[in-house]
């Protein structure tokens, strides 16, 4: 059976055969350059050659011109004459031939150290690639792991989430003390003009008693309707808080509240069995039990 490669396996694999690839073109590469160094260098020396050839053939020329007579006119010896009586110095001809030997001698070393240089350079490059690569390796297989663990994270619920959130950044109080008759959800027991969802909670309490608000804000609703009754909802930032059922309203719309400051009495207004607060937290329009952020 066909062995199935791990994730590590195939990253191994894929920098190694990236790593066989960049080491071919750079070897190809300096194979190219030698070779046209090669060819530069053959045709500095033919053509040195040939120069030395032309010189040799036209001085044996000259020599033959002024040698015999039989072949060449007067005229045309007496001017070949002419060119070679003029000083010619075969010693600075050797010591400038021997200055270009050596400079092309020193030309060569230079580019073999060059070429030395270039090879360190490479094996360089190649150790510092390797390295890279390991590092990348490994940071690939951290992100890896944090993209399980961020879709491990993804399976709570919004609620949850939100819940995390809003604790991280906010700070709740209780708006009131007392017992909580009717959670958040689906209700166990309807009664008429009731919704079987509900989105809050129900603090029983005497009648009058002081609402704080739980957090601070600013005023968006202090009105009634058939409902809520008397209500009051509170916004800071993305969150709302919801008071319902209130006998007595303390602020109006627009007015800024500071956590723990009296906004409104317990009542029975709107549907309602008896006396209580209706408290509400939404984030981003979401509903959120308030019992996953305050405790009672």
């Amino acid at each position: 059976m066909e062995r199935v490669l791990s994730d590590e396996e195939k990253i191994r694999r894929a920098i190694e055969i990236s790593q066989r690839r960049n080491n071919y073109y750079r070897t190809e590469n300096l194979r190219r350059e030698n070779i046209k160094e090669s060819k530069k260098e053959y045709k500095l020396f033919k053509r040195m050659f040939i120069q030395i050839v032309i010189c040799f053939f036209i001085y044996g020329a000259f020599y033959l011109i002024s040698n015999r007579n039989f072949i060449f006119s007067s005229e045309i010896i007496n001017k070949t004459n002419s060119i070679l009586s003029y000083d010619v110095n075969f010693k600075e001809w050797y010591e400038k031939g021997k200055d270009s030997i050596n400079e092309f001698i020193n030309n060569l070393k230079k580019q073999n150290n060059s070429e030395e240089a270039k090879l360190n350079e490479i094996q360089s490059i190649e150790t510092n690639t390797t390295e890279k690569d390991n590092i990348q390796a490994n940071e690939i297989k951290v992100q890896e792991e944090n993209s399980e663990n961020d879709v491990q994270e993804d399976n709570r619920s919004q609620m949850e989430k939100d819940v995390d959130f809003i604790k991280n950044k906010y700070s709740f109080i209780k708006p009131i003390s007392g017992k909580i008759t009717s959670r958040f959800g689906e209700r166990e027991v309807l009664i008429n003009g009731m919704t079987s969802d509900h989105k809050g909670i129900d603090i029983a309490a005497n009648k009058g008693t002081e609402i704080k608000a739980a957090i601070d804000g600013q005023v968006e609703v202090a009105s009634s309707n058939s409902q809520y009754g008397k209500f009051i909802k509170i916004k800071k930032d993305d969150m709302l808080t919801v008071y319902a059922h209130c006998k007595e309203l303390k602020v109006s719309k627009g007015d800024k509240i500071n956590q723990g400051d009296v906004i409104a009495t317990v009542g029975t207004t709107g549907i309602s069995t008896g006396p209580h607060l209706h408290f509400e937290i939404r984030f981003n329009n979401r509903y959120i039990d308030p019992e996953l952020i305050i405790q009672y």
